[in-house]
């Protein structure tokens, strides 16, 4: 009979983190910082007063609302009792009067391409871009924006002349000629021809006129009597007419990327104007004129963000062959043209991966590589020198398994949120480690965001942040909208 004796028990072993900075997903587990945990899913520093801080599991999910499609954007309207909230699921967009109560019957705005939106406020109007369309929100309907229409000559005289003015604006072919009538001759001519229509109007010292006609081809108006000559010297005929160019308003209906910039909107991301940047007129969004527009790099290389930073309008490529990743655009006063913004192209060469993950976090302008998270330092502001800096060492193996091209970035609570699928990668402003402006970030990580539909997970595919909230949107058929509206464990 053998004799058989038990092992001794195992050593415990009691590991104790002081002062949690956050993950470290990088390193073998034995060589991880004591300061951070090589395994800390779902945890995260809940920061108090600006400074306090307890570690804590993340937030649980509070399903909001269903919709029928994949969210693809979220956009809030108005303040107070006035808001509203727009969410763009498949191929509509819908607006859910009762937010945050759970919707009830909803009946789309108007059909939307079923990708994902952007959009941004100015005014009392909410506008939205799909890659199709171009949108305006008024409070209560939505319809494509009605451009703006531009007069393009003025002080003309009956035969033509005149001193151009605005430039023709990319969203209508509508355009007016201002003339100084002599009291003598009836037919005037336009700055255009081969009009589009007939649908010609024009005033007369203010009135409405309608004795003419009307030669579309030749780009003529003919009065039966001939308008009167000024008594102040000013302009009194003015002519509006249609000359459209083919292309013009879908160059604007193509981009996915806006940005608001130095008083104007500045517009990118067609695929058929891959490296093309659009900007409005002054205040004027419906306003875009023709001659409004830059192009940055090599067009085979496509404009992926859009970002404002230190007074300039920063554009990432996606470049991973050759020449820049970075361009930036600084205002600046031309004699003929007034406020332009010329490009000077930088000497980094990482691209942006993912359409419009690129963020001005706390400052820093950071963007997304397909190395992980970038950093643009500027050791000598003056002089506009710019360095790359890595930021997310620390979480690097775990972001290269992701499929980059497709993540978002928002910021919350402090955090520079990284929608990855079903995980958020969190950067912590407050928690950083380096020397000067290269410096790095802490990060936690969380996974299982989501939402379950008939026992099938849903995985995370939108986030948004507003008044502190942080609101996601999956991507079922029949889309679960989820909010953390609160710390639930």
């Amino acid at each position: 009979m053998s004799k058989f004796s038990l092992p001794d028990p195992p050593a415990q072993v009691t590991v104790r983190y002081a002062d949690l900075c956050g993950v470290d997903l990088s390193s073998e587990q034995r060589s991880v910082a004591p300061q951070r945990a090589s395994y800390a899913q779902n945890m995260y520093k809940k920061y108090v007063d600006g400074y306090s801080n307890f570690v804590e599991t993340r937030p649980g999910l509070q399903t909001l609302g269903q919709f029928g499609g994949r969210i693809h954007g979220m956009y809030f309207w108005g303040k107070g009792l006035a808001s509203k909230v727009l969410v763009h699921a498949g191929t509509s967009l819908y607006l859910w009067d009762n937010f945050p109560s759970a919707p009830g019957a909803l009946s789309a705005l108007c059909e939307m391409a079923n990708r994902r939106s952007t959009g941004f406020l100015h005014g009392d109007r909410l506008y939205i871009l799909d890659g199709l369309r171009y949108l305006c929100f008024d409070g209560s309907t939505c319809a494509q924006v009605e451009g703006y229409v531009p007069t393009t000559s003025i002080a003309r005289t009956p035969a033509g002349g005149g001193t151009t003015y605005q430039s023709v604006n990319l969203l209508t072919g509508r355009r007016k000629n201002s003339f100084r009538g002599d009291g003598t001759s009836r037919v005037y001519a336009l700055d255009a021809t081969g009009l589009d229509d007939s649908t010609v109007t024009a005033t007369v010292n203010g009135a409405p006129a309608s004795d003419f006609t009307v030669d579309g081809a030749a780009g003529t108006v003919t009065f039966a009597t001939a308008p009167p000559t000024p008594g102040g010297g000013d302009d009194n005929v003015v002519v509006a007419f249609s000359k459209t160019a083919a292309g013009n308003r879908s160059r604007i209906e193509g981009c996915t990327q806006t940005c608001a910039f130095d008083g104007r909107v500045f517009f990118t991301g067609n695929t058929d104007y891959a490296n093309v940047l659009w900007h409005s007129e002054l205040d004027n969004p419906a306003y875009i004129p023709d001659v409004n527009y830059y192009q940055d790099g090599d067009e085979t290389a496509p404009i992926a963000s859009i970002v404002v930073q230190d007074g300039s309008l920063i554009v990432l490529k996606n470049t991973s062959q050759h020449g820049a990743a970075l361009y930036s655009h600084a205002p600046a006063l031309d004699y003929e043209l007034g406020r332009v913004y010329p490009v000077s192209e930088s000497v980094i060469s990482v691209g942006n991966v993912s359409p419009g993950a690129a963020i001005s976090f706390r400052d820093d302008l950071v963007y997304l590589s397909a190395f992980g998270l970038e950093g643009i330092s500027y050791p000598n502001v003056t002089a506009g020198q710019r360095i790359l800096c890595h930021r997310s060492t620390v979480v690097d193996s775990a972001l290269r398994g992701e499929d980059l091209a497709s993540v978002m970035l928002e910021e919350w609570d402090g955090y520079l949120c990284l929608l990855c699928g079903e995980r958020l990668f969190l950067a912590d402003s407050r928690g950083r480690y380096g020397s000067g402006s290269e410096y790095e970030y802490e990060w936690f990580l969380w996974t299982g965001i989501g939402a379950y539909q008939n026992d099938v997970f849903r995985p995370a595919c939108y986030v948004k942040e507003y008044e502190g909230v942080l609101y996601i949107g999956t991507t079922q058929r029949s889309e679960e909208h989820t909010s953390e509206l609160q710390s639930q464990h």
